[in-house]
């Protein structure tokens, strides 16, 4: 799992994202493990840890850092599609199905139904 760090300063190092996380983890270095993107006001980091994904997400998504940054951390899978949403404490949120745009033969509910048989 890829975490989203947005709300970083734009002088953010591999080094200060180190001590943000190593209570949670350590920081892996692959070909897609942590990328930096500064843009004008703040960073966007895009990192994976060894472990404590979820923790981290959960201890450090809309917290101060360093007394000036407001940090948000989301969970995105490799492709970059997001599989957390902010504030639901790392849990997914809930689909309504009658709201999904996709066709076939979906059966929205479920739930309490009896089985027939």
């Amino acid at each position: 799992m890829i975490i989203k760090v947005s709300g970083l300063p734009v002088n953010i190092t591999k080094s200060d994202l180190d001590e943000l996380f190593s209570p949670y983890g350590t920081i892996q270095i692959t070909e897609k493990s942590v990328l930096i993107k500064i843009e004008q006001t703040e960073s966007i980091a895009h990192l994976e840890l060894d472990k404590n994904e979820q923790l981290a997400i959960q201890a450090l998504d809309q917290t101060k850092w360093r007394d000036k940054y407001i940090l948000y951390l989301d969970s995105i899978r490799g492709n970059g599609t997001k599989i957390t949403q902010r504030g639901g404490g790392g849990d997914q949120e809930p689909v309504d199905e009658d709201q999904n745009p996709g066709g076939g033969n979906q059966n929205p509910g479920g739930g309490n139904q009896k089985q027939r048989g």
